[in-house]
């Protein structure tokens, strides 16, 4: 009877360290934490733009530089400074812990740290089968 109490005593043990030993507690992001993470000033690495019919695909990728870059301010306004086409303002909302509005433009938060951002967006272009692609690399 003791050695059997001792075996039930050493496997119950095994049994709460293996299911409570190795689990590795992630927090799951949520539209605030998203929120805090996008706002500032982000630098411009790299925006690649893919123009894609049923036969062709075009792509056009520009380098950012130094004044170019994108501020993700705290009243949701979007502030977007580019070399080509100076500075322009508008409107973005976290819509969910992976999706981003950028002025009416739904874009997929692909990665998402304190010092890197990569947004994809898609958008219909004529309804006959062609759409464009936005992939917009930032830093911090």
């Amino acid at each position: 009877m003791k050695q059997k109490m001792i075996t039930y005593g050493i496997a119950t043990c095994l049994t709460i360290a293996l299911f409570t030993n190795c689990s590795k507690t992630n927090t799951p992001e949520t539209i605030a934490s998203v929120q805090q993470k996008i706002k500032g000033k982000w630098q411009v690495v790299r925006e690649t733009s893919t123009f894609i019919t049923p036969t062709t695909e075009t792509n056009f990728s520009k380098d950012g530089d130094a004044s170019h870059y994108y501020n993700f301010t705290a009243d949701s306004a979007l502030i977007i400074s580019s070399p080509n086409f100076g500075n322009s303002k508008s409107a973005y909302k976290v819509t969910s812990p992976t999706q981003l509005n950028l002025g009416g433009t739904p874009m997929q938060i692909q990665t998402l740290t304190n010092s890197n951002c990569i947004l994809y967006g898609q958008s219909a272009s004529g309804g006959d089968g062609n759409y464009t692609t936005l992939t917009i690399e930032l830093k911090k």
